[in-house]
């Protein structure tokens, strides 16, 4: 149940992206990386909508949790 979520969330993330729906999409990303802290998906696309929503701080701290995640991405 909870691998389908987080792609639900994921997906929805990208879909508020699509329409600028920054907001929209930080909540579903913060969702998705509270659901599985081990998703570094989750960590680089919070790190992104944060990125373009110009929380420049909590970007890099998801992108630094992600890279923790998994290094090689």
């Amino acid at each position: 149940f909870i691998t389908g979520r987080i792609k639900e969330l994921i997906i929805k993330g990208g879909e508020n992206i699509e329409i600028n729906d920054l907001d929209g999409a930080v909540a579903a990303y913060r969702a998705a990386t509270r659901l599985d802290t081990t998703n570094p998906s989750a960590f680089y696309n919070l790190g992104n909508a944060l990125w373009m929503s110009g929380d420049l701080d909590d970007a890099l701290a998801a992108y630094q949790g992600a890279i923790l995640l998994d290094p090689r991405k």
